[in-house]
């Protein structure tokens, strides 16, 4: 249960795309999507990759009286897409069932490093796909 009516949604997160050959992919659009279904609220925003292959997106914060009041587990769809020339690549996808900062990764801010191919130690697990794992360099 929440303990505040200001709700974590989606952790701000910190990244790099690379291409399959790890070279940075230089201003690629990122959407970043996400819906909320305690107050079925959905929204997007967008990003710039910068010519290092870097992005940033800040957290994203919800705010309910009753969320705070009333037990239940959160279901927050949360999704990264790169428009890429061939057409739109899901480079994150997770369900978040909690409201406090970083719990995408246990804890560990979120700061990623992406591949338009699949990475070594990339994958799914239900509730979590994503072209990205945890960025070494922070």
């Amino acid at each position: 249960m929440a303990s505040s009516s200001t709700l974590v949604l989606m952790s701000g997160v910190e990244g790099r795309l690379v291409s399959a050959s790890g070279e940075p992919v230089a201003n690629m659009r990122l959407v970043r999507t996400w819906h909320w279904a305690w107050t079925d609220t959905r929204g997007q925003d967008e990003k710039m990759i910068d010519a290092q292959g870097r992005f940033h997106f800040p957290p994203v914060t919800g705010r309910s009286i009753s969320a705070r009041f009333i037990p239940h587990e959160p279901d927050i769809l949360q999704k990264i897409t790169a428009q890429a020339a061939s057409g739109p690549v899901n480079i994150w996808s997770a369900r978040k069932s909690n409201y406090r900062e970083n719990s995408e990764l246990q804890g560990q801010p979120l700061h990623i490093l992406c591949g338009l191919n699949k990475l070594p130690g990339s994958g799914s697990n239900g509730l979590f796909n994503s072209l990205c794992i945890p960025n070494p360099d922070g």
